[in-house]
């Protein structure tokens, strides 16, 4: 009887066990992946909202870069500025959309460049932003400055003229 058993039973339970275990890792690995696929989705579409900031930013600064904006053009940039906005808060994360808010009302408002390097932070997935706003170029002021000597300049040539 015992000899039945070991030839016969034995290595079925074997095989069962062994099917058993192979089809519960299948079931663990296909739900890792599954929850794994999910996650990289919700932080790809996190990552995506954050970069919006970008947007926002930018058409917020814009009319500093064209200050003869007005009506229906000025409208347009608002638009934009609000439907980016809306897409936006449904990912950002909740700290980065409160300096937003702040930033856009000017209430203990963070700079611009402030703003991209805790953006940066975030999408970086980093402690601490990687990089000072001091460091980050803003073009409005370059072009504020740009104005500043064409205007020297040209008092220069009026002075000269006067002469």
């Amino acid at each position: 009887m015992v000899e039945i058993l070991d030839k016969y039973l034995l290595p079925l339970v074997i095989q069962a066990i062994t099917t058993i275990i192979a089809g519960l890792f299948v079931v663990y690995l296909t739900n890792k992946y599954k929850k794994d696929r999910e996650r990289e989705e919700r932080d790809r579409k996190r990552r995506e909202a954050n970069a919006l900031i970008a947007d926002i930013l930018a058409a917020w600064v814009h009319p500093t870069f064209d200050p003869d904006a007005t009506g229906i053009e000025l409208n347009k940039y608002l638009y934009e500025m609000q439907i980016t906005y809306w897409k936006s808060i449904l990912w950002v994360d909740k700290e980065l959309l409160l300096m937003l808010n702040k930033c856009i009302a000017n209430s203990g408002a963070p700079s611009t460049n402030e703003m991209i390097a805790q953006t940066r932070k975030y999408i970086q997935g980093l402690e601490e932003p990687d990089i000072a706003a001091k460091d980050i170029i803003d073009w409005s002021y370059l072009i504020k400055k740009q104005k500043e000597n064409n205007l020297k300049d040209a008092q220069e040539q009026t002075a000269h003229r006067m002469d």
